[in-house]
């Protein structure tokens, strides 16, 4: 019986792709300000270097795709379904992450009156 091969060289690869990736908080910066025709049509612009050229852009989940097929059939990915979930849901402000992590002001009610005879 032979042993086994050991797969290499592939978590670091897909790690480095999930922080090259950008950000839900990014992307929807991006589409409050441009709005998202505009950004899209930025994305869409002929480019040798990106797979099929450039054309095919997914904004939520900021991937390019070689033709108009692996699009659609990203389309019903589990993976784009989430991010669009993520992109609905509000994003935290400063001060809750704040109140969340313990460094927002308590609130302890009005303060009683101490009676000392």
């Amino acid at each position: 019986m032979g042993r086994i091969v050991k797969q290499k060289g592939n978590f670091k690869q897909n790690r480095r792709k999930i922080f090259l990736q950008r950000h839900v908080d990014q992307i929807k910066e991006e589409i409050e300000k441009k709005g998202v025709i505009q950004a899209l049509t930025e994305h869409t612009a002929v480019d040798l270097e990106l797979p099929g050229l450039g054309q095919y852009y997914c904004l939520p989940c900021d991937r390019y795709f070689v033709s108009n097929d692996a699009l659609n059939r990203h389309y019903k990915t589990k993976a784009h379904k989430r991010r669009l979930k993520d992109l609905q849901e509000t994003s935290y402000s400063i001060r809750e992450a704040e109140a969340a992590g313990g460094l927002s002001t308590p609130d302890n009610g009005r303060p009683r009156k101490i009676d000392t005879v």
